[in-house]
């Protein structure tokens, strides 16, 4: 999960709760690796989960 805002903590808080495995991840690292992927600079669900899955 990026971290946007303040918005991200409740439900950060809720999966913890839960037991689901939070991590966050910088933003900007993520928008690296994805223009590292296909060197372009558009963005997509699909491209943005890839990246965090690798």
């Amino acid at each position: 999960m990026g971290p946007t805002g303040h918005y991200w903590l409740n439900l950060a808080r809720y999966l913890k709760a839960n037991e689901y495995k939070v991590v966050t991840v910088n933003p900007m690292h993520v928008k690296k690796i994805k223009e590292l992927d296909d060197n372009l600079q558009t963005k997509t669900d699909k491209k943005g989960a890839k990246t965090l899955h690798n």
